[in-house]
């Protein structure tokens, strides 16, 4: 027999609620949440225990892979670094790339240049909410030489997006953001939860029926993931992250999706006053005007299969408060605190009374466990005045007990330091490797590495 639920609806959002409340809990609005009946219907099973809803519903059509023959995903490509390095296989038309980064990284300019890049072979349209079209025009003057085939919009309903897609038979669409543009069938305002899942549901669509490429700018909150609910990230096909110091000249471009090719791949960029450009010798770019000094030590981290030798420096002061500080960029903190714990009391090191910052140079981000040594390293040298040699490289990682344990990698670190002509690895004896060319210093513990050093 039929039976009836109630349920609450927002007359604002159509937020959905089980019990009344005061404030729509997802648009905040007071007093909209009004009471609805729901019908609900007993429904038969079919063979299996399966759930037959309607016995007239038209079956769904399938096929085999055999059906698929000769069929393959429409790309478009272009011929400059930036595109290629981003997109090494093409933009497959269908898709939609979600591109994050905090306010001054550069999503607009990474935008806006591969709309220009793209346009040399293909149709592109730019839709910008934020800025005018003016403002683009300058932009696009700095950047590169625009086409006829780059188109601009100021539009951001998603039902007018369609059909001016659909009007101009463009490859390739750019919105300018996420957080600005609406979806008319959802009352919710632009930047709401709501609006914002309506809103790539709508860019989907668009992207599936006009076989379009889509590439979203998204705003990042504090904690550095973009902002609004993380079903944007499931939506879409690619998701690439800006990261990097507005202040420094590198960015760090982080692919954490893709579901046409590997996730992971970091591309290591430039801004220069020609926009942002890839960095060829990545791997030592983060170095490239490395001295040796008290403090400083020089590692070799992987990320995203890919060797980055950084800079760890280190600063010992002693503190005229009686609470010590710890203060880490570009690593965890909580792991910092850890080692000086593990110094303290394997290696009879008292930092307890000394300030202690710790710095990777360039605005690099990792929490590799190969940077352990490192770490302590660059701490001992600071506390005691020491200097490494310019050609040492050390990584491993460091146990409560005071071990040095190994780590993955540990061939691709070794080649990876042999291309790059340094001459001595400190490494862990678990990761013992013979290398022609590198003398190679393995060792069991941080003791033995302080020792190896002549610290």
């Amino acid at each position: 027999m039929p039976s009836d639920k109630i349920i609450y609806v927002c007359s604002k959002c159509d937020a959905q609620a089980s019990k009344w409340s005061g404030r729509c809990f997802e648009c905040g609005a007071w007093g909209t949440l009004e009471a609805q009946s729901l019908k609900l219907k007993t429904q038969s099973l079919g063979a299996g225990g399966r759930e037959i809803k309607n016995k007239n519903t038209a079956a769904g059509e399938v096929m085999t892979f055999e059906d698929l023959q000769g069929q393959e995903l429409k790309r478009i490509t272009a011929d400059e670094p930036l595109a290629q390095a981003i997109f090494p296989l093409g933009l497959p038309l269908g898709s939609i790339t979600l591109l994050g980064g905090e306010p001054g990284a550069g999503k607009s300019t990474v935008a806006l240049q591969l709309s220009l890049q793209f346009s040399t072979k293909n149709k592109v349209l730019y839709f910008s909410s934020e800025e005018s079209a003016v403002q683009i025009k300058e932009k696009v003057q700095r950047l590169g030489q625009p086409n006829n085939n780059f188109l601009f919009s100021a539009e951001h309903n998603t039902a007018v997006m369609s059909a001016t897609i659909a009007k101009h038979g463009v490859q390739l669409v750019v919105v300018d953001s996420i957080q600005t543009i609406h979806n008319p069938e959802m009352a919710a305002e632009p930047g709401s939860l709501n609006q914002l899942k309506a809103s790539m549901v709508a860019l989907m669509t668009i992207a599936k029926e006009c076989e379009v490429a889509i590439i979203v700018i998204g705003h990042v909150t504090k904690e550095g993931v973009v902002a609004g609910p993380k079903t944007l990230e499931h939506l879409v096909d690619i998701v690439y992250y800006l990261e990097g110091d507005p202040d420094s000249r590198y960015r760090l471009l982080r692919s954490s999706k893709n579901r046409y090719g590997t996730a992971g791949k970091v591309s290591v960029l430039q801004m220069t006053n020609g926009g942002l450009q890839v960095v060829k010798q990545a791997a030592t770019a983060f170095i490239s005007q490395y001295k040796p000094h008290v403090g400083s030590v020089i590692t070799a981290v992987v990320d995203g299969g890919q060797v980055f030798f950084l800079e760890v420096q280190s600063l010992v002061t002693n503190s005229n408060f009686g609470y010590a500080k710890r203060t880490a960029s570009g690593l965890p903190v909580k792991r910092v605190e850890v080692l000086l714990a593990v110094m303290k009391k394997r290696l009879n090191l008292n930092f307890d009374t000394h300030d202690v910052y710790v710095n990777l140079v360039g605005g690099f981000k990792i929490n590799d466990p190969a940077m352990d040594v490192a770490i302590c390293l660059s701490l001992i040298s600071s506390l005691k005045n020491k200097v490494a040699s310019g050609q040492l490289v050390v990584f491993g990682e460091v146990g409560l007990t005071g071990e040095l344990r190994p780590v993955k990698d540990t061939s691709l670190r070794l080649e990876a330091v042999q291309k790059n002509k340094f001459a001595k690895v400190l490494l862990p004896a678990g990761n013992m490797k013979s290398m022609i060319g590198l003398e190679l210093a393995a060792v069991d513990s941080l003791q033995t590495a302080v020792e190896k050093l002549g610290w």
